[in-house]
């Protein structure tokens, strides 16, 4: 099971769609996004806790079957002579980007905190200790 959200670069309705997704493994960035009414694809690469992008790409291929629910499937290129491939099953719905900004918001205000507290707890060593999330 995994969730994920692609927008418009920049939030400009005239850019490239990009997005990102979080699974089991971990968040990933979403590229080369392209969506039709019939057909989405994408491609998917994990980001360690910095934002760096690392390992395989995993290319995703999804037809619309009925409604908001789309089949296909994907392939990881590790380059060998066999992709790995699988099923995906996906469901699609529209949001408020608003929503978000809220959560995001709360989250900013939380990680600030976070941060002043971490400062002003430097150790003995005087190494600054990691903020949990």
């Amino acid at each position: 099971m995994f969730a994920g959200t692609i927008w418009h670069r920049n939030h400009n309705p005239e850019a490239e769609l990009v997005g990102e997704m979080l699974d089991g493994i971990g968040q990933a960035i979403l590229s080369e996004v392209k969506v039709t009414d019939e057909k989405i694809t994408f491609t998917k690469q994990y980001i360690d806790r910095y934002g760096s992008p690392h390992g395989d790409q995993i290319g995703y291929e999804l037809h619309k079957e009925k409604g908001n629910e789309w089949v296909g499937e994907y392939a990881i290129w590790a380059g060998i002579s066999d992709d790995l491939t699988g099923p995906v099953r996906c469901f699609t719905s529209p949001y408020d980007a608003a929503v978000f900004r809220k959560d995001l918001e709360r989250y900013n205000v939380a990680l600030k905190t976070r941060e002043r507290e971490a400062r002003r707890k430097k150790p003995p060593d005087g190494k600054q200790e990691e903020i949990p999330f």
